[in-house]
C-alpha cells in the first residue's frame, strides 16, 4: 500500500476516479474497547447463578494475575486447578497467550469451569470472537 504523502495530487485524483460508486464509503471506524466474545451472554447468566454479590469487571479492564486470583478466590476454584486445565506455569501465561483478552472474559471461561464442576478441561483455543 502506498502512503498518501507519497502520492502526488493527480495520482490521488485518478484513484478517487476509479473507485466504484455503489460501494459505500466507511465514515465511521470502530474503536470500541469492548469486544464481542461469542458467550458473553452465557458468562453473565453465568455470573447471576454464581456470583450474584459481586458485578463483573468491565469489558476495558485487562487482565491482572492479581486480579485473576481474586476472581478464582470468589469462585471458589483453586488456582492449582485453573493452571493445570490450560497447562499453565503461571496466570500470566494466560495473559501472555492472549494479551487482548479483558479480565471479564477470564472470568467467564471461570464461570464456565465452576457451571462444569470443575472437572471438564476448558479448551481456551477453541473460543471464538465475534468480529
Amino acid at each position: 500500500m502506498v502512503a498518501m504523502s507519497n502520492l502526488v495530487q493527480t495520482e490521488i485524483v485518478a484513484r478517487r476516479e476509479n473507485t466504484p460508486q455503489d460501494f459505500p464509503r466507511i465514515t465511521q471506524v470502530h474503536t470500541s474497547a469492548v469486544p464481542k466474545f461469542c458467550d458473553a451472554t452465557h458468562w453473565d447468566g453465568l455470573a447471576a447463578r454464581y456470583l450474584s454479590r459481586y458485578s463483573l469487571p468491565a469489558w476495558g479492564v485487562p487482565c491482572d494475575p492479581e486480579a485473576m486470583g481474586q476472581w478464582l478466590y470468589r469462585l471458589d476454584l483453586p488456582l492449582s486447578l485453573w493452571l493445570a486445565t490450560g497447562a499453565y506455569r503461571s496466570l500470566q501465561d494466560f495473559i501472555d497467550l492472549n494479551p487482548d483478552w479483558p479480565l471479564r472474559a477470564f472470568v467467564g471461561l471461570a464461570l464456565e469451569m465452576k457451571d462444569e464442576g470443575g472437572q471438564q478441561r476448558a479448551t481456551t483455543m477453541l473460543w471464538l470472537r465475534e468480529d
